[in-house]
């Protein structure tokens, strides 16, 4: 039987899937960025492995993964969060013979990016709440054609890589149009980055 690692071991679901594979007899190792975690700390870990921050230091994350799965013989890898499972996919050819079970990060990224999947959701008839969807024109809201406010203003991922270093964005909560504005102008979450 292969041996699982589990990342983001500071989470509820890492632990959940660290008990639930160890209960079935798998030898998983668990790994987080802090020297310790929920999940590392489980009977049900045999190892536990501190990876440089996925966030600030991307590429020394990919390496150091590299380096742990070769030494112990890592046949698949279970990302937890949004953002560790974007830089395994997209360096997945750093991790020969390893199984990490999502498709093709194109796929992923249509469902992790909020409005594409509302977008998809609309186009085949499921029901979501009232949406408006701003493009990356940066078109100010016509007060006349704005929502009901207080709104629930939400980026597209709930990350972003800007100029290398990952960031988390938030939902807002505008109280106005003037203020949607404005967050649509200033917030890091709805420019347009390369």
């Amino acid at each position: 039987m292969k041996r699982v690692l589990v990342l983001d071991a500071a989470l509820r679901s890492a632990l959940a899937v660290t008990r639930s594979l160890g209960r079935r007899g798998v030898a998983v190792y668990t790994a987080e960025e802090s020297e310790q975690a929920p999940a590392g700390c489980s009977r049900h870990s045999q190892g536990y492995f501190t990876y440089p921050s996925p966030r600030r230091q991307p590429d020394r994350f990919i390496e150091a993964l590299t380096l742990f799965i070769k030494e112990q013989q890592i046949g698949i890898l279970l990302p937890m969060t949004e953002l560790t499972t974007t830089l395994l996919l997209t360096h997945r050819g750093a991790f020969h013979n390893v199984i990490i079970p999502f498709p093709e990060l194109g796929r992923v990224n249509s469902l992790a990016n909020k409005c594409e999947l509302m977008h998809t959701a609309e186009t085949l008839g499921v029901h979501i709440p009232r949406t408006w969807h701003m493009d990356n024109n940066k078109t100010e809201i016509d007060i006349r054609n704005t929502p009901t406010f207080p709104a629930v203003l939400k980026p597209g991922k709930s990350w972003l890589n800007i100029h290398g270093q990952w960031q988390r964005t938030a939902v807002r909560f505008p109280e106005n149009a003037l203020e949607l504005n404005k967050l649509t102008e200033t917030d890091a979450a709805f420019q347009v980055h390369p």
